[in-house]
C-alpha cells in the first residue's frame, strides 16, 4: 500500500513539472578577430529552423546592449517539458537537414571558429509562471536578472515569494515578465533567473521605483516566513545584464 501511495505522489509531482516549460540558456563567448556572421548564420539558418521543425517556438537570441569585450550571444530555448528537451536533444543528432546546414560552422578551421566555448544552463519554469510570455513589439530592452541565495532553504523561500505575489506586483507596476526559472544546472547554485522587458530605460526606472514603494511588497518583504533561519535576507547577490534581440530572434 505504501509503495502505491509513493508511486502516486511521484506521478503527481512529475505531472506538475511536466506542465512547466523547461529552458535552455546558452551563452556563446565570441573570439576576437573572427567573423560573428558565421555563428549568426548557424543560429538563424540551422539551429532555430531545426528546433522549429521539432515544434520548439519562441526562441530568443540576444546580444548585450553595451560594447564590453568579450562580446557574446545568448540563446534562450523554451521546451514544453524536460522530456521534450531530452527527446529533441537526441533527434537533432539524427536530423539530416540540421546536420547538413551546420556544416559551414562545423567544417571551418579551428582558429576561425567564432566562439571560444558556449556555456549552458537549464531551468524549470516557476509554478505560477509556467510558460514564456512573448513581449509586445514595442518592448526592446531585455534584462536577465540572477538571484543567488546563501543556501537551499533561502532559495526555495525566494521562489515561494515570487509565486505567492511578487510576480503579481511586477505586473501591477509595469515590470514586464518574460520567464522565471529555477536553475538546475550551471554555475553559482542555488540561483534563480528571470527575464524582464521594457520599452525604455526610463520606464524601467519608474517601474522599479513603484515596486520598491508598493505596499504589498513592503508588507511581503517584512514577513518572518521570508527570512532565513538566522533572520537574514533570502538573496546574497543580484546580477543582471541588459540585452537587445537580434533581427532573427523569435522573442
Amino acid at each position: 500500500m505504501k509503495k502505491i501511495i509513493l508511486l502516486s505522489i511521484l506521478l503527481i509531482v512529475s505531472n506538475l513539472y511536466s506542465q512547466r516549460e523547461f529552458y535552455e540558456l546558452r551563452k556563446y563567448e565570441l573570439k576576437w578577430g573572427t567573423s560573428q556572421k558565421i555563428l549568426n548564420d548557424y543560429l538563424e539558418n540551422s539551429l532555430l529552423p531545426a528546433l522549429n521543425r521539432h515544434k520548439v517556438k519562441n526562441i530568443g537570441v540576444f546580444s548585450p546592449i553595451d560594447n564590453n569585450l568579450p562580446k557574446s550571444i545568448y540563446v534562450l530555448i523554451p521546451y514544453k517539458s524536460f522530456e521534450d528537451y531530452n527527446e529533441i536533444y537526441f533527434k537533432l543528432k539524427n536530423d539530416k537537414i540540421y546536420l547538413e546546414s551546420s556544416l559551414k560552422l562545423n567544417s571551418i578551421e579551428n582558429n576561425k571558429i567564432p566562439y571560444k566555448r558556449y556555456s549552458v544552463s537549464h531551468f524549470y519554469a516557476f509554478k505560477d509562471f509556467p510558460k514564456i510570455r512573448k513581449p509586445g513589439k514595442d518592448m526592446s530592452i531585455f534584462e536577465i536578472r540572477n538571484y543567488e541565495s546563501p543556501n537551499d532553504e533561502a532559495y526555495m523561500k525566494k521562489i515561494e515569494m515570487f509565486n505567492n505575489g511578487e510576480i503579481d506586483i511586477f505586473d501591477e507596476v509595469g515590470l514586464n515578465s518574460v520567464f522565471y526559472g529555477e536553475k538546475i544546472s550551471g554555475e553559482k547554485l542555488p540561483l534563480l533567473t528571470y527575464m524582464l522587458v521594457y520599452d525604455s530605460m526610463e520606464s524601467r526606472s519608474k517601474s522599479w521605483k513603484k515596486f520598491v514603494d508598493h505596499p504589498k511588497w513592503v508588507k511581503m518583504k517584512s514577513m518572518k516566513k521570508y527570512k532565513t533561519i538566522s533572520n537574514e535576507s533570502l538573496v546574497s547577490n543580484i546580477s543582471s545584464i541588459f540585452l537587445k534581440s537580434l533581427n532573427y530572434s523569435q522573442l
